[in-house]
């Protein structure tokens, strides 16, 4: 039972290494998106609705990044199982969570489309939640 939590545990790290040699390029490419509202470095111009749409724009990014990583969580946890069925049902109920979470958080992102695109009101923005824009 110990070499096998061993391999277990050999694959496991080497998966995260290669998961961040992987991603390393896109965290490092994700440095210069700009999700700060305009004249935030300087305090005293910073709007109330502008804190307000950087909040809800760091609710839901924050949200999508957890319930993602809760996903990957629950789905390693069930191939770990290894036929248990309480480890199973554990793992299943923490995947289902994290797809309820996820389907929560698109969901209020199209809400929040919606209005915006109906009511004509800028709530974060008519790129979407992050600007990609190359110039500074």
């Amino acid at each position: 039972m110990k070499t096998l939590s061993k391999k277990y545990f050999i694959a496991g790290a080497l998966g995260a290494v290669a998961t961040a040699q992987l991603f390393s390029p896109l965290v490092a490419s994700a440095a210069t998106v700009d999700i700060l509202p305009q004249g935030l470095n300087n305090v005293s111009t910073v709007s109330l609705p502008a804190v307000i749409t950087w909040i809800i724009k760091l609710i839901i990014i924050a949200g999508f990044i957890l319930a993602f990583v809760f996903l990957v969580i629950g789905g390693i946890r069930w191939i770990l199982a290894g036929g248990d069925k309480t480890k199973v049902e554990g793992a299943r109920g923490q995947v289902i969570g994290a797809l309820v979470g996820l389907v929560i958080i698109i969901l209020a992102f199209v809400v929040i489309m919606f209005i915006q695109n109906v009511f004509k009101v800028n709530v974060i923005g008519n790129t979407g939640l992050v600007d990609f824009s190359l110039t500074p």
